[in-house]
């Protein structure tokens, strides 16, 4: 009992400033140790130490580091756009299915194929370059396969024949348009299409484009304390070709 009421006097008889136990000061056998408190006034330790948190949350989703932060005007506008660019890729996916659905029907009705779905894009991209598979000097068999079998086989028959057998559009695949007009329709039907997913595509830059503004801002919002932002250019692949990178250094 007695000690207990010479610990509780202890207590209450420390400096002003002391910590109280818990607060992290060690304690000596007999005595009260002299080590002061650490204290952050300013947050600064509190700011630093969110940064790096804030920075990943806005590459997750644009505008979550920024709500962190307590700023909510540049949150909601990085949530909007982050919004309006993936519905935009929604929008644009299914509007460039619907249009290809179109140029294939169109092909089977008016070009004389009979089974042109779920067929590669090369195939698309010749129906919308030649006028028919064959014949005639102007058609793909002609220009795409005879030609090429006639410079890879100059004086090998045998082999130039074998490279037409197996390379020759012919049976369900083989088209002839009704129409110049049918056939300039189609090429419009399919370069329609072919818009709307590259614009479905633009739609990953435009996202990748938000997080990095929304990063930058924090690295801005929350000083220089640390936190270097730079570009350079990074090579791209192997032929040489340069893209330019943005880097954003930070110390924990």
């Amino acid at each position: 009992m007695l000690t207990g009421l010479m610990f509780a006097m202890a207590l209450q008889t420390a400096p002003k400033g002391a910590c109280a136990l818990g607060e992290g000061v060690p304690i000596e056998t007999g005595a009260w140790s002299d080590v002061a408190p650490m204290v952050d006034p300013a947050g600064e330790l509190r700011k630093r130490d969110s940064t790096p948190k804030d920075m990943l949350a806005s590459v997750a989703l644009p505008g979550l580091g920024e709500l962190r932060s307590g700023r909510r005007g540049w949150a909601i506008a990085h949530i909007a756009a982050e919004t309006a660019v993936w519905v935009s890729f929604v929008v644009f996916r299914v509007q460039g299915e619907l249009r290809k659905d179109d140029y294939i029907e169109y092909a089977e009705v008016y070009g004389g194929v009979r089974d042109a779905d779920g067929r590669s894009e090369e195939y698309y991209r010749n129906l919308a370059k030649y006028r028919r598979s064959d014949p005639g000097p102007d058609s793909y068999n002609e220009r795409e396969v005879r030609e090429t079998a006639r410079v890879l086989f100059p004086d090998d028959l045998q082999a130039r024949k074998d490279y037409i057998d197996r390379n020759m559009i012919t049976g369900p695949l083989a088209w002839s348009w009704e129409s110049d007009a049918h056939w300039r329709s189609f090429a419009e039907l399919r370069s329609s299409s072919e818009r709307s997913f590259q614009r479905s595509r633009f739609c990953f830059a435009a996202a990748i484009a938000n997080r990095i503004v929304s990063v930058l801002g924090l690295a801005r919002h929350h000083g220089p304390g640390g936190t270097e932002i730079g570009t350079r250019m990074e090579p791209l692949g192997g032929d040489g070709s340069l893209v330019p990178a943005v880097s954003v250094r930070f110390d924990f």
